[in-house]
């Protein structure tokens, strides 16, 4: 093998395909990179058993086609130290050769052929979704999943599809984000049943990563417990989580007794505020609406006591309060347009308090008790 590449571009492609290894993992020869250059092009595999990735490369010059194993740590230290345009690999016997400007790198190296090959994505039928979409659908409910809970199902998103809509939802029990972007079937997939699977959060903050700038469709499948992404780019195959997800329709359908408008960049900034004094045991914010003002205080014995208010379209003179964990909050109002109107919708002191930024996301939280 000898090929000569952009070692800025190199580099990109590897810090994707670097992500998805275990430095510690039980089978030392995947702790390794696979670089493959073929008339089809050259490519990165990389991975494990829960998670196989492959980046597709550009601008390569194939001298002679070829595989190789490139051990992970080294060549990515070779590949950040290096101040060269380009980067040349090659081969000799059991031995990888880097040469970067006046630098040379001997490394020995195993067997390509040793290394469990990252399939091309060659499928007929599959869903299309609009990267950008997607990505922004991951970002603003995948923080809601909690993969250390007691249930496995809590530790990652439920895609749901059908008539052309995909509804993304995440739960730990405490708060649901819930997402709807649309979507396209490619061949015979059959539109008339739910496509459902559930998508491990460490998967979908891959996804999110590796196509963060994608400007085209992304292809997904799910198929034989396991899901598949693809852009012209990168492709990976990830499992899917096992079990039944709640049903979480009714969380969003209840008859609301008051609705305020909320800016999230003054929201947070008042939340953060009340929230000062809060620690571990006295994490919960009291929420107190009446007669156009929403005041929010905290305590804790350790810290003292907060006060904050801030002017809201709630003209009730009728008090209405209600306590809620203020990270919940924070970690939604993160996701969105710091500056776009939001609607929080109020059901009463002990149903969760909803927000509803855009036609498209909703998002629950459930309240504390008042004692704590």
């Amino acid at each position: 093998m000898k090929i000569v590449c952009s070692r800025e571009s190199l580099l990109n492609s590897f810090v994707i395909a670097s992500s998805v290894i275990k430095p510690n993992n039980a089978k030392a020869i995947l702790t390794n990179i696979k670089i493959e250059s073929s008339a089809d092009g050259t490519v990165l595999q990389a991975g494990d058993s829960e998670i196989r990735l492959r980046v597709n490369l550009t601008d390569v010059e194939v001298e002679e086609p070829g595989a190789a194993l490139l051990p992970t740590a080294r060549v990515r230290s070779v590949l950040s130290e290096s101040k060269a345009e380009t980067i040349r690999i090659e081969t000799n016997g059991s031995n990888l050769n880097l040469i970067s400007g006046g630098s040379k790198f001997v490394f020995p190296t195993e067997d390509p052929e040793e290394f469990p090959p990252v399939d091309a994505f060659n499928k007929s039928d599959y869903l299309v979704f609009n990267g950008a979409e997607l990505v922004k659908a991951i970002a603003q409910t995948t923080f809601a999943s909690d993969p250390t809970a007691s249930q496995a199902v809590f530790g990652g998103v439920q895609f749901s599809i059908e008539n052309n809509t995909a509804n993304l939802v995440a739960t730990d029990t405490r708060r649901m984000s819930h997402g709807t972007i649309p979507v396209s079937i490619v061949g015979n997939l059959d539109n008339s049943k739910t496509i459902s699977a559930i998508v491990p959060k460490a998967t979908m903050l891959l996804a999110e990563r590796v196509f963060a700038n994608t400007e085209g469709e992304i292809k997904v499948l799910f198929n034989n417990n396991r899901v598949i992404f693809s852009s012209s780019a990168v492709t990976f195959y990830a499992q899917l989580l096992e079990g039944t997800f709640p049903k979480w329709q009714s969380v969003f359908n209840k008859e609301i007794a008051y609705e305020v408008e909320i800016t999230p960049s003054e929201f947070t900034s008042v939340v953060k505020q009340a929230s000062i004094v809060a620690t571990p045991e006295y994490r919960g914010i009291i929420f107190k609406f009446q007669n156009n003002v929403l005041e929010l205080s905290g305590h804790s014995p350790e810290y003292g006591d907060s006060n904050v208010k801030m002017d809201v379209n709630f003209p009730e003179e009728k008090l209405f309060e209600m306590k809620i964990d203020p990270s919940f909050i924070i970690d939604f109002m993160r996701v969105l347009d710091s500056s776009a109107p939001c609607k929080m919708q109020l059901i009463s002191g002990n149903n969760p308090v909803l927000f509803r930024p855009t036609e498209s996301l909703e998002y629950a939280v459930m309240p504390l008790s008042m004692g704590r």
